[in-house]
């Protein structure tokens, strides 16, 4: 058996994933990444190639060249190997993600498989939706991680459902400094005083599709929130969106700027309850992380973000993408404190989140599907 395991943006928290995966396979696995992966060193089983260096380059000439040079470099590598699998993560040059493994599948008879992290990109043009439908029907397999996502693949796409295998995604691990880590735990426990208050957190990039406006407004104009000095909203990571975020009640603070990942946990554990009023999303890698840290969450119901709520009493299902609803509801949150806590201390509840999010389980379901293609 052989695979080329393709990941070109394998950094952050792609490499967690990557990792985690593959060093549970057990199998002899050529692990084409990029020259940024940041994660542990894999096992001695995977190949490891850091042949994508495009994110390095400056100018989209540039760019564009160093990709057409790396996936010659697999197309190469696929002629020699002749690999039975050739998974791929993401697609980033059409042309060349495309034809490299339907050249492959075409003469040496290798199995496609794609993972779906998101069904079709959020900056979309003019042929995206085809480009990913060719994705799709090239592929023998898709791997996606939630009930959703299978659905919309049949009914936006029509893909036969037995070609759509369910992989849940693991919870990642913020890999940290834990000295940096630590300081940074007293410096904006002293910075934002709130030892004895409730802080509530939006972190992270902020934008419009993960519905800060939302919360923000909600907060403005609610005098149960905005006026309350013993609750706090800190917003941190960096303003994507249009809008500024100034003109706020005192009792929101901002960081506006990418946080450092000592900073990013630091903060999650010194809030009480961590906000994701999202407008869109499928699955979140933020929400991974935050269960990974057993943190109490409040949401929208949009995705697969109420989907832990359902196995364990960690949060709350804030309802519908509204400014209303979600003022409403967070109303509600902040005038029981004690449920938070208690949430916190959910140990059987975190429990369960842990495993069923837990990277064995992931793992045992890719190897199976590995092992009955080479068995066909």
């Amino acid at each position: 058996m052989k695979i080329f395991f393709i990941d070109q943006q394998s950094y952050h928290n792609l490499s967690i994933y990557d990792y985690n995966i593959l060093s549970r396979l057990n199998l002899p696995i050529h692990y084409f990444c990029s020259e940024l992966y940041d994660y542990k060193t894999l096992p001695e089983n995977i190949l490891f190639s850091k042949v994508f260096k495009y994110s390095s380059k400056k100018g989209r000439i540039a760019k564009v060249l160093s990709y057409i040079f790396s996936m010659m470099k697999i197309l190469l590598g696929g002629v020699k190997e002749r690999p039975e699998i050739y998974h791929f993560q993401w697609m980033r040059v059409f042309t060349l993600d495309y034809y490299v493994p339907y050249i492959l599948k075409k003469i040496f008879d290798t199995k496609v498989i794609f993972t779906v992290h998101n069904i079709l990109p959020r900056k979309q043009k003019k042929n995206t939706v085809k480009h990913f439908t060719k994705i799709y029907e090239l592929s023998d397999y898709l791997i996606v991680h939630t009930e959703t996502t299978k659905k919309e693949l049949i009914e936006r796409f029509g893909v036969n459902p037995e070609k759509i295998i369910i992989m849940p995604h693991g919870l990642l691990e913020i890999n940290v400094d834990e000295l940096e880590y630590k300081k940074c735990i007293n410096r904006y426990i002293n910075d934002f005083d709130v030892k004895n208050k409730l802080l509530i957190a939006l972190l992270g990039a902020q934008s419009y599709y993960k519905g800060t406006d939302l919360l923000v407004n909600a907060w403005k104009h609610s005098d149960t929130l905005s006026k309350n000095e013993n609750i706090v909203l800190l917003i941190a990571g960096k303003n994507n969106m249009k809008e500024k975020l100034d003109d706020l009640p005192n009792n929101v603070k901002v960081i506006n700027r990418i946080l450092s990942n000592e900073e990013f946990k630091a903060l999650i554990h010194i809030s009480d309850l961590i906000a994701l009023p999202y407008r869109e999303i499928d699955q979140s890698g933020f929400l991974l992380s935050i269960l990974n840290e057993n943190a109490p969450y409040c949401c929208t119901n949009v995705g697969e973000l109420i989907a832990p709520l359902k196995i364990a009493d960690v949060g709350w299902n804030l309802g519908k993408p509204e400014e209303k609803t979600i003022g409403k509801n967070l109303e509600l949150i902040v005038s029981n404190p004690a449920e938070i806590y208690s949430k916190k201390k959910n140990l059987e509840g975190w429990k369960k989140i842990h495993s069923l999010f837990g990277w064995d389980t992931s793992a045992l379901v890719l190897k199976s599907l590995y092992q009955k293609i080479v068995s066909q």
